[in-house]
């Protein structure tokens, strides 16, 4: 059996190094290497290891590499079952699908049409509203990690394959350090900093709070965020991650549209309480393991970081039944097994 891995298009394994997830993905390679040979279709000119397929070609856009990789490749046409990271990911399956009859496995993590509307964006709105018409349509199976997007999504496209397949956390990295609640004094964030993200409004209110919102990651939003008095600490290596979340006092997610974030179950598996935006669906349960608010009312949001920060031990209430939740609903050991039981199923 052949695995062929697309990831989004333009990007590549060193994309996935720079973003410091290459140990993320490695730990996709070895889980797929189970069912057979790995092969991981690059859009960059890199010469990694065996696994990396590359020849784009430099006088292409990527998206013009992107609808033609099928023909250009033929390790892309011997593979059994492609899986597509994301949905623009999709796009060379869905030619190859077409062409080819190759089955492909997409993954559907965030709302994309909701973040272009941030952003105003109503070209970027209709490319993706089409896109996912056509993706879902033609996919053996779309694996989507939100409970209610799951089910908005079997009322949208009652046609397609929609699984409820959330993303998972390695529990065993991923572990609280026992640091005391007394402690830790600033606020921590980790993923893209971009607008949507709501980021430069939570340092400021943690800032007026008498903390610090520290983000790792890195974007656009970056000076703004510096200007309102958090600390952008640059990306940071997944393996790292546990380490620099464990003197935390909260994670926060004050974004204004959210999928199922990673990095949120990540900091939910190493015990830490969270604060998070209203927007965030089927993760969190309102003072169970964290505090919720509407991320456009900002006296609601200042209160829930008040809140937490003057109650260490709902704080650490909240970071024990997180680390339990990580355990019962997201962890690698349970959920990439079922997804190696589909793309066996489903491959040619």
């Amino acid at each position: 059996m052949k695995i062929g891995m697309l990831p989004a298009i333009g990007s590549g394994y060193t994309t996935m190094v720079r973003a410091g997830q290459a140990g993320r993905l490695e730990r996709y390679f070895r889980w797929y290497e189970q069912l057979g040979e790995v092969r991981y279709f690059s859009y960059l000119q890199e010469s990694i290891d065996h696994r990396i397929w590359s020849n784009h070609r430099k006088n292409w856009s990527a998206k013009q590499y992107a609808l033609l990789l099928p023909f250009l490749q033929p390790a892309l046409r011997e593979c059994s079952v492609l899986r597509c990271m994301n949905l623009l990911a999709a796009v060379p399956a869905i030619v190859a699908r077409i062409f080819f009859g190759i089955p492909f496995v997409v993954s559907y993590g965030a709302d994309y049409e909701a973040i272009a509307a941030i952003h105003g964006d109503h070209q970027q709105i209709r490319k993706w509203r089409w896109l996912r018409r056509v993706a879902f349509k033609l996919a053996a199976a779309v694996l989507v990690p939100s409970r209610p997007m799951a089910e908005r999504f079997r009322v949208e496209y009652p046609y397609a394959n929609i699984i409820c397949q959330p993303n998972w956390v390695d529990c065993k990295l991923f572990q609280p350090f026992g640091v005391p609640f007394e402690n830790r004094k600033f606020i921590i964030y980790v993923g893209r900093l971009v607008r949507e993200k709501n980021l430069p409004v939570a340092a400021a209110i943690a800032k007026a709070c008498g903390t610090v919102l520290v983000c790792y990651g890195d974007g656009p939003e970056r000076p703004h965020i510096e200007r309102a008095g958090g600390l952008c600490e640059g990306m940071a290596n997944w393996t790292a991650l546990p380490s620099l979340l464990a003197p935390a006092r909260f994670f926060v997610l004050p974004s204004f549209s959210e999928g199922h974030p990673k990095a949120l179950i990540e900091a939910m598996a190493c015990g830490l309480p969270v604060v998070v935006s209203d927007r965030v669906k089927g993760v969190v349960t309102h003072m169970v393991h964290g505090v919720r608010f509407d991320p456009e009312d900002l006296k609601e949001m200042e209160q829930a970081f008040r809140f937490l920060l003057a109650n260490d031990n709902l704080a650490q209430k909240f970071g024990e039944a997180g680390r339990w939740e990580a355990l019962a609903q997201y962890d690698e050991q349970v959920l990439m097994p079922r997804e190696l039981a589909l793309l066996r199923e489903v491959a040619r």
